[in-house]
């Protein structure tokens, strides 16, 4: 046969040989994923367990789509070398995938009951399905290795890096969604005491009456021994419920929207946070993914029928949006968003005002903080003053409360005695592990503190407000009114609304202390660091309903106590697939002041905790999924920061710039 011939032939053989070779790798992969089934997306008796086929084939037709770029640009098919080279790290499971199998796994039942004790085993999948992500993982990197430097010959470890470079943006921000879906989607608290007040207003405001302050009901209050009161409840959320009911009905769906989308969008306005005063991508990606992914953070706080969900977003934006320049329509945003913050927590008005106290300090000079200034002023005197004509004071209040130094001894006692054991319970640890984690955890308060003193002054607002906040908490009443110590998850949601601030600070004093370290240790270190607190979150969080009592060695039998506590939990899919009308309450205008009007509040509440108790979460682990989810993108994240490392060039620093509060990546001149 004429040589012209044999060519094409030859080409088409290779080709062929390259798509058997990845058709093969990916589909043992598929049906490996189906043999083991450690991706519970759902149920195991679900139709979407067809769901796992769609790992190899999105990664097929992503191979397809590179090599059909690569054809086009260079007139040759993806080099064999390449594509075996970048599959072989998932061969061997692959072959298993396949010899698990029928017809294959006939009279190889050795291996058959290795695949059902792993499948059974707690633990066992978690790990086998890491290592298929990480060699999937691999499988993409290595190929882009080859693709991007098909042209030129560069040294494999710069290769890595900066193909991994090349990925982080992608993968940062797929990873900070994946956490806020996964987040949003699990440990919703269905709790009506506090949120009916909420939707009550909304309620009124949609019809156009007015805004309602005591939105307590009276009867109820006679029977439970309650004086009714003039209710803190502020109209941020109501006006999101608005929005939430016109979408989904007058639902519980409709109250919850809101706070299932501001979680969701929770870990990409962190990142930013973070990311605007560190300028550090890595320590920003493992801040917001370890603050969202805090146990209790995450299901009494970020979990609760309460405003926290909203309230914390808008405090890390804006941190996010305090302006580096001095254009006044950046001011107005970052003004607006302190103004939102008053409306929506009582807590709101200590953080907007010591925010606002701080930058002034630092930049008084510039017209466009006065702009941020009035505009955050002028809604909370919008509603002061229909506060002030409707019952004659200048704010709503809470139940009566007092503030005085011996309360700060009656909340050490409290939480000494009963706080630590509880927490250190949840968090699968001894009372002495848990005081360990939070010295540690104050000292790194300390370090970001001083350091943004040194190189961020404007941000000093941060540990101040979170400070003043914790202080002001403890100096309050000790009690069932406002601070019930004795109720460790209530005690922690009252607490939490200082972490994020916290947290930020405690994450800059880690940057602070690796920044003796060159660029590459320091990015390994950190992203090593926020990794293993992922890792530890993910561990607690997997099987919440689970008790603790056989965890792990250093833990006596007596602690049998689970994170989720006796309310209800259940999953965002539930909610959204099984809505719960709710009653319009209706209101009515008694001596000036808009008020609700009695009605079937107790019938109203047994109803509905009968009808969500058969999705209740408790002894089920039908979270588990989301929570393997957020960790394999996690995971994803941190390698890919820990692989941009290497295209870092290794340069000696100067012994004069060896000060832990030098950092060679934060080279822009810091704000006045």
């Amino acid at each position: 046969m004429p040589l012209i011939f044999q060519r094409p032939r030859m080409a088409l053989i290779r080709a062929g040989l390259r798509i058997l070779w990845l058709a093969g790798v990916l589909g043992g992969i598929g049906l490996f994923l189906r043999a083991l089934r450690f991706v519970e997306l759902l149920p195991a008796d679900s139709n979407w367990e067809s769901l796992i086929w769609a790992v190899p084939s999105v990664l097929a037709a992503l191979w397809i789509a590179v090599a059909i770029r690569w054809y086009r640009e260079t007139s040759h098919f993806v080099s064999l070398r390449v594509c075996i080279l970048s599959t072989l790290p998932f061969l061997p499971i692959a072959v298993l995938g396949f010899l698990l199998h029928p017809p294959f796994h006939t009279g190889i039942e050795l291996l058959w009951e290795i695949g059902e004790i792993v499948h059974l085993v707690r633990g066992g999948k978690v790990f086998l399905g890491t290592l298929v992500a990480l060699s999937l993982y691999l499988h993409v990197l290595i190929g882009g290795i080859g693709y991007r430097n098909r042209h030129e010959s560069v040294p494999f470890p710069k290769a890595v890096g900066d193909t991994a470079a090349y990925m982080l943006p992608i993968v940062a921000v797929l990873a900070l969604l994946t956490v806020g879906l996964t987040q949003a989607f699990t440990y919703i608290s269905i709790a009506f005491d506090d949120q009916v007040r909420y939707w009550s207003v909304a309620d009124a405001l949609a019809r156009g009456q007015g805004y309602p302050f005591r939105t307590f009901d009276e009867v109820f209050g006679d029977t439970q021994g309650i004086k009714p009161y003039w209710t803190d409840d502020l109209p941020v959320w109501p006006l999101t419920m608005i929005v939430g009911f016109f979408l989904f009905g007058h639902t519980t769906v409709g109250t919850y929207a809101p706070l299932i989308a501001a979680n969701i969008a929770m870990p990409i306005v962190a990142f930013l946070a973070v990311r605007k005063i560190s300028g550090d991508l890595t320590l920003a990606v493992g801040a917001a993914i370890t603050l969202v992914l805090f146990p209790i953070y995450q299901i009494y706080a970020l979990g609760a029928a309460e405003p926290e969900p909203i309230f914390h977003l808008l405090l890390l934006a804006m941190v996010a949006s305090v302006p580096r320049d001095g254009k006044l329509q950046h001011w107005a945003i970052f003004g607006s968003i302190a103004g939102l913050v008053v409306l929506t927590r009582p807590e709101g008005g200590i953080y907007a005002a010591i925010t606002l106290a701080v930058v002034m300090i630092a930049r008084w000079r510039e017209a466009g903080y006065w702009v941020s200034a009035v505009v955050a002023t002028v809604p909370t005197l919008l509603y002061a003053g229909e506060t002030l004509r409707q019952t004659g004071k200048p704010w709503p209040l809470h139940r009566s409360t007092y503030f005085g130094l011996e309360n700060l001894q009656k909340h050490w006692d409290g939480f000494s005695d009963i706080g630590a054991i509880y927490y250190s319970d949840l968090l699968r640890t001894t009372t002495l592990g848990f005081w360990i984690i939070l010295i540690a955890a104050v000292v790194l308060f300390g370090l970001g503190t001083v350091w943004l003193a040194l190189r961020r002054p404007v941000y000093l607002f941060l540990p101040a407000a979170a400070g003043a906040h914790v202080l002001i908490l403890w100096l309050t009443e000790a009690g069932p009114a406002l601070t019930n110590v004795e109720n460790p998850p209530d005690f922690f949601r009252h607490m939490s609304h200082a972490l994020p601030f916290a947290w930020i600070t405690a994450s800059i004093g880690i940057f602070a202390l690796a920044g003796s370290l060159c660029q590459r240790w320091r990015q390994w270190l950190v992203a090593a660091v926020f990794m293993l607190g992922t890792y530890y979150s993910y561990q607690v969080l997997i099987t919440p309903e689970v008790t603790y009592g056989s965890a792990g060695i250093l833990l006596p039998a007596s602690k049998a106590r689970g994170l989720l506590t006796a309310d209800t939990f259940v999953l965002a899919q539930n909610l959204f697939s099984h809505p719960f009308q709710l009653p319009e309450i209706p209101h009515a205008w008694q001596d000036g002041v808009l008020q609700a009007q009695s009605w079937d509040y107790l019938g109203f509440r047994t109803s509905a905790f009968e009808f969500y108790s058969s999705f209740d979460m408790h002894n089920v682990d039908v979270g588990k999924p989301y929570m393997m989810a957020s960790f394999y993108a996690s995971l994803f994240a941190y390698v890919t920061l820990a692989l941009a490392a290497l295209g870092i060039p290794m340069a000696r620093k100067k012994a004069k710039e060896r000060s832990w509060w030098r950092t060679a990546s934060l080279s822009r001149s810091a704000d006045s």
